[in-house]
């Protein structure tokens, strides 16, 4: 509970903050691949990668600095008959993993890319948040662990403007977790007739992660300049 009640905070914290930058907002969507590290996957599952969706809401407080909000859907899965070891040919296990997300992430752009006296036309930029995720693993339906998780996301991106209301944005994003279960690979007194323990006890220590890449595409909306007899 308190690790939700603090990304409703920096939610809330992004999407109250003090306009400036003259209200620059974008909106948009995308696609993207889906993909897991942990247990099954010493390293990047780059086999069995999963198509998945995301769409969010961006605002620009200046030339260098975004925040933004998502929600993304997709799957994750791996197979032990994609590993060439003789714990997976023992054990023979696959998962396949639901995952929804919705993300509180700060982003960093190297270029002022949409200066109107220098037009830059696209940047590089880095991204680091906090996001909420739930898990629902397909061939379990009654864990013994919390399906409510949170992660960090992290990752590199490239943005291109492709005129003066649209963008496009293609990012490699990494997600941290604080669970071991995105690949429901446990056991308990419950699945012991099936998933002995020396087969089925994942690292604890070494915590799963997933990652999505993906390309958006935003649309700028421009607030209306203020009157001069206003300004002070």
């Amino acid at each position: 509970m308190q690790k939700l009640n603090i990304l409703v905070f920096i939610v809330l914290w992004l999407a109250g903050a003090a306009p400036s930058y003259g209200q620059r907002h974008e909106l948009g969507a995308g696609v993207g691949v889906w993909n897991y590290k942990g247990e099954l996957a010493p390293y990047i599952n780059y086999q069995s990668p999963r198509l998945g969706f995301s769409v969010l809401w961006r605002q620009n407080w200046n030339e260098a600095l975004s925040t933004r909000l998502s929600f993304s859907y997709g799957n994750i899965e791996a197979h032990d008959s994609d590993l060439n070891t003789p714990l997976a040919r023992r054990r023979q296990y696959s998962f396949q993993t639901e995952l929804t997300e919705l993300a509180a992430i700060l982003e960093y752009n190297f270029f002022y890319y949409r200066n109107p006296s220098h037009f830059q036309g696209w940047s590089p930029y880095l991204l680091m948040g906090v996001a909420a995720f739930r898990m629902n693993p397909a061939q379990n339906i009654s864990p013994d662990y919390s399906l409510y998780q949170l992660s960090v996301p992290m990752g590199v991106g490239m943005k291109v403007v492709l005129g003066k209301h649209w963008n496009l944005n293609a990012e490699v994003g990494a997600r941290k977790t604080f669970t071991d279960y995105l690949d429901d690979l446990y056991t308990n007194e419950r699945l012991l007739p099936v998933r002995p323990a020396k087969y089925y006890t994942g690292n604890t220590y070494d915590k799963d992660w997933y990652f999505f890449s993906a390309i958006h595409l935003t649309y700028t909306f421009y607030a209306k300049p203020c009157p001069s007899f206003y300004k002070f």
